[in-house]
């Protein structure tokens, strides 16, 4: 009832929206709308202030909504071709919004307006086989290992240090499963991950040396052999190893993030925002670190990363596509890329190299926030986003989560993730 109480909501504001707002001119000025999901919680205020007081022939208009109802009001807005200007959207759906030619090219932009060696390599990930960008990184999420201090020192464990493999996390993590009052039932995991795909399933496919799909992300590759056995892995550590815990299990102690700071988890894969919660709500005392992902079994690491997108209405008049453009530039600059990094926890990674090194002087925990962003130029991955990816990645963790409930083998999850996706890719 709620979510259908929200999407009414959302369809009486499109409405009632439809006209106003909306102008292309006001006065001298041009009118550029931007939608800004979770407002100044994900893009600092003083960037669109700074952006308007150096840009005074520009009138802004914002499009805020909760991030949990943006993307529904968004496509909502697209059928009815009238989205903002440019807006901020997950990586998977800016990839959906080029394939269907929502989301203008701004391949020839970065070419000839941005200087690449200020930025790493996330800056223009959402690409098509033919290299054209559908959008700019706003800021990342990213992957590593975050680990309880106090449960290696107990047990005598080292602390993982950078060159860790992924053999050696796992050894650490049966090393730290514990049975501390010897009733039979497990009271520490020594490793806790997602059943999504950044922090669950896909570390392990890629460690093996697998794939989601192949480099032109359009040939599904879940029946490699090298998948299939990432995905064994994977279930194993829940099911033959034990050293993860179930869904049941997880559940019953609220999170993964929860369990980990109430010391029931020793090492966590997490993307850097879950630091903002731990530090949030962790006992007085508790101390933890990170390290970045292992090494795979190849020999190769992959930090994963989920890029947040800026994208430009392909549909947005000329006039607000080159104001677009300009807001895009402005919030790449180094002023505005130092003020996403002074709140990473709860916005993300900048992409402008000078700007991480701010990250370093925030005086919180982890001591290590590098290990979410080091390897990032080097050794960085996203989520094989591609025009299909809104619908093969739910049924490619359906099946998977069936898997890791013991209800399919590693085998049938691989053959049917396989069959579901090549369709899909096929259309």
């Amino acid at each position: 009832m709620k979510k259908i109480c929200a999407l009414l909501m959302i369809v009486v504001l499109l409405v009632s929206c439809a006209g106003c707002g909306s102008s292309d001119k006001k006065g001298d000025k041009v009118v550029l709308k931007i939608g800004v999901p979770n407002g100044d919680d994900l893009t600092p205020m003083e960037i669109i202030d700074g952006f308007k007081k150096e840009n005074p022939d520009i009138e802004v208009v914002l499009d805020e909504t909760p991030w949990s109802d943006f993307k529904t009001k968004l496509k909502m807005q697209i059928s009815a071709g009238n989205a903002p200007d440019v807006f901020l959207t997950d990586s998977g759906y800016a990839a959906s919004l080029g394939g269907m030619g929502a989301a203008v090219d701004l391949s020839d932009k970065i070419k000839n307006d941005l200087n690449r060696d200020d930025y790493t390599s996330a800056l223009d990930v959402i690409q098509d086989g033919s290299g054209k960008t559908f959008g700019i990184t706003h800021s990342l999420a990213a992957s590593a290992v975050v680990y309880n201090k106090a449960i290696f020192d107990k047990y005598g464990v080292e602390y993982p240090e950078e060159d860790w493999t992924f053999e050696e996390m796992l050894d650490i993590a049966k090393k730290l499963t514990k049975d501390t009052d010897g009733d039979g039932k497990t009271d520490i995991y020594g490793l806790a991950s997602g059943e999504n795909i950044t922090t669950g399933w896909l570390p392990f496919i890629l460690a093996k040396g697998g794939a989601p799909l192949d480099d032109t992300l359009t040939k599904s590759m879940f029946n490699d052999p090298k998948t299939l056995e990432g995905l064994e892995t994977y279930r194993a550590t829940v099911n033959d190893m034990k050293i993860t815990p179930d869904r049941t299990w997880v559940t019953a102690n609220g999170n993964t993030t929860t369990a980990f700071y109430t010391g029931k988890v020793a090492m966590l894969v997490c993307l850097m925002g879950t630091t903002n919660a731990i530090n949030d709500n962790a006992p007085e005392g508790f101390e933890y670190d990170a390290q970045m992902m292992p090494i795979g079994w190849t020999g190769e690491r992959h930090c994963i990363y989920v890029p947040n997108q800026w994208v430009i209405y392909s549909k947005a008049k000329q006039p607000q596509q080159e104001a677009a453009w300009k807001f895009i530039k402005y919030y790449l600059s180094e002023k505005s890329q130092n003020a996403v990094a002074e709140s990473f926890s709860t916005i993300g990674i900048p992409v402008r190299k000078s700007a991480l090194e701010a990250i370093d002087k925030i005086d919180t925990i982890p001591a290590n926030k590098a290990a979410f962003y080091k390897g990032l130029d080097k050794h960085g991955i996203t989520l094989f986003e591609c025009p299909s990816w809104e619908e093969w990645k739910p049924k490619a963790e359906q099946a998977i989560m069936e898997m890791q409930s013991g209800a399919i083998t590693a085998k049938e999850a691989s053959d049917r993730i396989h069959k579901e996706v090549k369709a899909l890719l096929s259309k």
